[in-house]
């Protein structure tokens, strides 16, 4: 089977630029995996279980006003774990995340 065939299709995508504050969306969240340019977040809220793709801190870095978050919206959290698993599961591997945004620090 293919990869793209398994991996659980989101119910929306969103894109916004760097700074949108998603955590007034998404209250209770929480960070699944980091790397270099930014983190990967799970978020609940009324419109669906959702994936937070934050590239910002790699947009800070270079002064990028283009779009640096996107949101993936799913109808159940089973879906979004699988879709986090396969797409994202390696940066997990790499190690502990230390963020350098004060907002992602105090995660719960």
């Amino acid at each position: 089977m293919d990869f793209l065939t398994e991996l659980p299709q989101p119910r929306t995508v969103e894109s916004f630029p760097a700074g949108y504050d998603y955590r007034s969306r998404y209250g209770a969240f929480r960070q699944y995996a980091c790397g270099e340019g930014g983190g990967v977040y799970l978020g609940d809220a009324d419109g669906g279980y959702a994936v937070i793709a934050d590239e910002g801190s790699l947009a800070d870095l270079l002064d990028i006003a283009d779009t640096c978050i996107t949101v993936y919206t799913f109808a159940s959290a089973e879906d979004r774990d699988r879709y986090c698993d396969m797409r994202y599961g390696p940066l997990r591997a790499i190690g502990e995340c230390r963020s350098t945004r004060q907002e992602h620090k105090e995660l719960g």
